[in-house]
């Protein structure tokens, strides 16, 4: 029988020592010639790669055999070979016999003897089949050397598993050949044709590929790491699991190629073109990929940390849900890509295209959007919170329901822009263009909209703008509807035409504001400064506030020419030296009104309500009173009352008050003069006092009593400081303060006089419920300043339950009086 073993050269002598090949995968073996030994091979049986081992020599068998004693084959020795010979026998006979009783013989033997199993020599293994892939590979490496020496056209050849590593192959043809398992590992193999052959398995690592063409290949699961493929062309190649670790790409065709689950790590592609090309579950980890083209391409699941697609074109591609946190994408293009979802936290897309790309629910929290252009884009419920976004472009973009806080989008184009519930509270957007933009329901609470943004035409229906600060904005035209502009910073602005029915303005700064044609119908005003102290507020002109309500709304020195305040609420406003010509006050409410000085020429006051309003030095001139109510009214000193029309129709009217005699004294709050025509002030100039003005009185809180200060700090606070500290000062109203010991109550005022630029010295005394004066105190006033005057129960006070008065002298003349209830604390009344 021949050895597969031992090959004889044709001098007899052993040719060359076995070589094993051993699969760990399925334990297949086989012996080979000795020169395969190191190849890694696949196994025929399951295809997984193995190495050949060498075995040892044949020589080094024998003499190991022959040197063994004979006593190690008992069998052998003299005298025995007769017992085997007869046993052997013994055995054969048993056989035949049971062969022969079973069945006619169709039943074995081994059915019935289970030791004969024991002496039923196993099948020969297959060297024969290594022997022939042996030969296959010679008949194949012939073949190559002779088309490397020839014509270098291997084209439809079966090359699987050959070993071709480190070969020179450049421009072979091995187009639609079979090379699966092939190993080609260090190869050269630029300009070689690969169209259409089968490399699945094969081993390309290091392979130089560059300008190689392999359209239509197949490359599953094929390892080409550290492999160049620079302007090689792949189109439509089949490299799914393939290994693409550390391999150069650059400017290679990967058009409509297969990359599902792909491994590209550290992979350099730039300028590669992957269009239209299937990278699913591909890993891009630290890959260069900038300025490659993905136009088309299915990137969903794949893995990109820390990958760089700076200048990548990536139009129409699908990213979504994609992990790109980090990922450096400067000037990329992701014009019409979808998004949807991604972790774009920390991305740097500066000056990226995003045009009209969907990123609906994307996180790019923290991410540098400098310039970038999301023009038309799609970002309902995306989160760009402490995003960068300076001079980026939104034009037209869907920003529905975004969380942008403490962003930054100065100089940003929000142009035609839906911001409808956006939540950018606390962002930067100065300069920014919100032309036209819907911010309706938006949420702009201590958002920095200064630098002169531009929201002309702009929807803020419903809007909160809470402590937002507006100044130099253009609100021209907009529509502010219902919008919450409480506390906000509007100096300055330009609200001309503009819609602000129904918003709440309240404690609003809105000095040196254009206010011109603007409507402020059911508007709150509580508290707004408009031109406080030396603040002039500048071209409201035509202002339209049809029954707004305004709580000692601040408008001195206003201009107002031209303004439509019809049914207009301003009782208790203060609107002294403000510039009324040609106003429409027609059934405005200015009862208790401060209308000192204002220039009323050619104004209609028909139906006003100005019953205990101070309208002393007030210009008359062609002004309409007709069915005015100017009940207590004060007409001192009024200029042109003699061209006033249908003054004598006003209801309350009394001619003599408005000649040039002091009125009577009273001690009401309403406006009360006094001229000093012997003794004057302190500096001998006559003194006018035109009122006190109790902004506040009731039971002080606990809390400011026994604060020695604080008249002063009410004094020198703003008109906003002063009306949220009165809110707090007062724990009780005027007529519900609790009569028991140790309560102090008092009143806020003010005193209107002139020279305003002279001090008054003034006595307030305290008047029981039984008429007696309690207390006496003197008290320095200023013009318009603050002040605070207190008074304390004592303990052994007796008989404060009542009505108390509080009176205020000039010069031993009463020139105000205050009342002031003290009941009985709860639990006690009878």
């Amino acid at each position: 029988m021949k050895q597969p073993v031992t090959k004889q050269n044709p001098e007899g002598a052993a040719a060359e020592p076995p070589a094993v090949f051993h699969c760990p995968a399925c334990d297949f073996r086989r012996e080979v010639a000795g020169r395969h030994a190191g190849k890694t091979v696949p196994c025929p049986q399951c295809k997984t790669k193995g190495q050949v081992q060498a075995a040892a020599p044949v020589q080094a068998v024998k003499q190991a055999k022959a040197g063994r004693p004979a006593h190690r084959r008992p069998w052998l020795r003299p005298g025995r070979g007769v017992t085997v010979a007869g046993i052997l026998l013994l055995v054969g006979a048993a056989a035949l016999a049971g062969y022969l009783m079973g069945e006619g013989g169709k039943q074995p033997l081994a059915s019935r003897l289970p030791f004969a199993t024991m002496m039923i020599p196993a099948p020969p293994a297959a060297p024969a089949v290594l022997d022939d892939l042996e030969a296959r590979e010679q008949i194949a490496m012939g073949q190559v050397q002779q088309a490397l020496a020839g014509d270098r056209n291997l084209q439809g050849k079966d090359l699987s598993t050959l070993n071709l590593a480190g070969l020179d192959l450049r421009g072979v043809n091995f187009a639609d050949s079979r090379l699966h398992g092939v190993n080609l590992q260090g190869a050269n193999l630029r300009g070689a044709d690969f169209s259409r052959a089968d490399l699945m398995h094969a081993d390309l690592s290091e392979a130089d590929l560059r300008e190689a063409k392999l359209v239509d290949a197949n490359l599953a699961r094929a390892s080409l790491a550290l492999a160049d493929l620079g302007g090689a062309d792949l189109r439509r190649a089949d490299l799914s699991r393939a290994n693409f670790s550390q391999a150069r790409l650059r400017q290679a065709d990967l058009r409509q190629v297969l990359f599902s689950e792909s491994d590209f790590r550290h992979a350099d592609a730039r300028r590669a073109d992957f269009r239209e090309a299937t990278l699913r579950q591909a890993n891009f980890s630290g890959a260069d990929l900038s300025r490659a083209i993905f136009s088309g391409t299915d990137l969903t699941g794949g893995v990109f940390q820390q990958a760089n697609l700076a200048g990548a074109v990536l139009e129409g591609a699908d990213l979504s849900r994609l992990a790109l946190a980090g990922v450096k994408m400067v000037k990329a293009n992701l014009a019409g890509s979808n998004l949807y979802g991604a972790d774009l936290r920390g991305v740097d897309l500066t000056d990226a295209s995003l045009l009209e790309a969907d990123l609906s629910a994307a996180d790019l929290a923290g991410a540098r959007l400098d310039k970038a252009v999301f023009a038309g884009g799609t970002l309902h419920g995306a989160r760009l919170l402490s995003a960068v976004a300076r001079n980026a472009d939104f034009r037209a973009a869907n920003l529905t329901r975004v969380a942008a806080q403490q962003a930054d989008f100065s100089q940003a184009d929000f142009t035609g822009a839906n911001l409808t519930a956006a939540v950018f509270s606390e962002a930067i957007m100065a300069g920014a263009k919100l032309l036209e933009a819907n911010l309706t329901n938006a949420n702009l609470d201590g958002a920095d909209l200064t630098s002169r943004v531009s929201m002309i035409r702009g929807n803020l229906t419903n809007a909160s703008l809470q402590k937002a600060d507006l100044h130099g904005a253009d609100l021209s035209n907009a529509i502010v509807t219902g919008a919450v502009l409480r506390e906000a910073n509007l100096r300055r602005v330009r609200l001309s035409h503009a819609s602000l029915n129904r918003a709440d303005l309240s404690w609003a700064t809105i000095v040196d504001a254009d206010l011109s044609n603007t409507d402020l119908r059911e508007a709150n005003l509580t508290g707004v400064n408009l031109g406080a102290g030396a603040s002039v507020l500048q071209s409201l002109r035509s202002a339209v506030s049809l029954g707004g309500r305004m709580i000692r709304y601040d408008l001195r020195n206003a201009n107002l020419v031209n303004a439509n305040l019809r049914d207009a609420d301003l009782a208790d406003a203060d609107l002294s030296n403000a510039d009324l010509r040609q106003a429409n006050l027609a059934r405005a409410n200015l009862s208790r009104s401060d209308l000192r000085w204002v220039n009323l020429t050619d104004a209609d006051l028909s139906g006003a309500i100005l019953s205990g309003a101070s309208l002393n030095d007030a210009d008359f001139n062609r002004a309409v009173f007709a069915e005015a109510n100017l009940t207590r009214a004060s007409l001192f000193n009024v200029k042109n009352l003699d061209k006033a029309r249908m003054l004598d129709q006003a209801q309350g009217y009394e001619p003599k008050a408005g000649d040039d005699s002091r009125p009577e004294q009273s001690a009401t709050l309403a406006a009360l003069m006094l001229e000093e025509e012997a003794t004057g002030g302190d500096d001998g100039r006559p003194v006018k006092i035109w009122g006190v003005d109790i902004e506040g009185a009731g039971m002080i809180a606990e809390q400011y009593q026994g604060m020695s200060e604080l008249g002063r700090v009410i004094g020198e606070s703003s008109n906003i400081e002063a009306a949220l500290l009165r809110r707090q000062l007062f724990a009780s109203a005027p007529d519900s303060i609790p009569g028991r010991p140790g309560v102090t109550f008092g009143a806020l005022f003010a005193v209107n006089f002139i020279p305003a630029d002279s001090p008054l010295e003034l006595e307030i005394r305290w008047f029981g419920p039984d008429g007696r004066q309690v207390a006496s105190q003197r008290q320095t006033v200023h013009n318009g300043r603050r002040q605070l005057i207190s008074h304390t129960i004592p303990p052994e006070a007796n008989n404060v339950n009542g009505l108390w008065k509080l009176r205020f002298y000039y010069q031993e003349r009463a020139i105000s009086e205050q009342e002031l209830t003290v009941t009985p604390p709860a639990g006690r009344r009878s």
